[in-house]
């Protein structure tokens, strides 16, 4: 006997199946571009380290001791690998152009993980391996920012945005203390690592990633204080010296090769600026037995009221 009411039925449960059979297919192909989403934008993350790359730093010193306003600018940038724990680093590098030492040195090691959007330091001033950056944080994510030793900076982000540099765009995070890293350059704020001072620029060879708005160009020269004049300490000497071992031991001493056996002055400046030491010495100076407290320092030779050198001094 035929029964339209059946037939109706038969129709909607088949029309449900479809239903619910392409709402299936359509549920798979959303996953699919979501994860296809997320693979790109892995693809995209921008390394930190390059041996192309280079950040110019400005540390403004204000001293106490009577030789007004210093500033020490430095060239940072990687330069071969080390091995730390089984572990392969780049060795990243700080030489200071301004006064004119250029006394190049490794500051630290660093090693990235593209894949998990990490960098790793090993501060071997203080034998400290940490998480420098983490460029995986989140809006309302906490992070302790690595200072120097075991003191660290508890922060918490503010907001997460991309930006255009180059046409990449690189994620950028900004912590409630106004402090903010990009994705490829680092910190573009103050941190301890790599350099203490203000981040001036980041050049990729030629092409400049970033500049910061209160400089004017990568390469500035800084007016020294007429009595630490640049000029002064360009003038060709017949001195040299060296600190070490640097970071401060009990055993670092300070030498400078002369011939006669010359009467030289040191100053050491706190991160301050305030003038702690003050003294004459000829040849050696055995700076690891004045007990200065944990911290950084700023020393200055001398020799009649001319400085022969400025150097930074770390003690454990």
């Amino acid at each position: 006997m035929y029964r339209p009411d059946k037939v109706r039925h038969i129709l909607v449960v088949g029309n449900l199946k479809k239903d619910a059979s392409t709402m299936k297919r359509l549920f798979v192909l959303f996953l699919h571009l979501l994860l296809l989403c997320g693979m790109s934008f892995g693809q995209n993350y921008e390394p930190f380290i390059s041996d192309s790359k280079q950040w110019t730093y400005v540390q403004t010193l204000m001293l106490t001791g009577g030789d007004g306003t210093t500033y020490l600018v430095e060239k940072c940038y990687f330069k071969g690998d080390t091995i730390w724990n089984n572990t392969v680093y780049r060795k990243f590098y700080t030489k200071q152009v301004q006064p004119n030492l250029e006394n190049e040195r490794v500051s630290c090691f660093i090693r990235e993980d593209t894949t998990e959007r990490k960098i790793y330091v090993h501060d071997f001033h203080f034998n400290r391996t940490v998480l420098l950056y983490d460029f995986n944080l989140n809006k309302g994510d906490s992070f302790n920012i690595y200072v120097l030793d075991n003191i660290y900076h508890k922060d918490k982000v503010l907001n997460v945005d991309t930006i255009s540099i180059n046409n990449k765009k690189l994620k950028r995070i900004v912590f409630k203390d106004s402090i903010t890293w990009v994705e490829s350059l680092g910190s573009l704020t103050r941190m301890y690592i790599p350099s203490s001072g203000e981040l001036i620029c980041v050049k990729d060879g030629n092409s400049v990633l970033y500049l910061n708005s209160k400089f004017i160009s990568c390469d500035m020269i800084f007016p020294q204080d007429s009595v630490n004049a640049v000029q002064d300490i360009k003038l060709e000497t017949p001195y040299s010296y060296n600190v070490y071992p640097n970071p401060i031991e009990t055993s670092s001493v300070l030498k400078v090769k002369a011939d006669n056996h010359e009467m030289f002055k040191i100053e050491i400046f706190n991160s301050l600026g305030v003038l702690v030491i003050e003294d004459s010495f000829t040849d050696n100076y055995p700076i690891g037995l004045i007990h200065l407290k944990r911290g950084f320092y700023i020393c200055h030779i001398k020799q009649n009221n001319k400085i022969l050198g400025i150097d930074k001094l770390i003690v454990k």
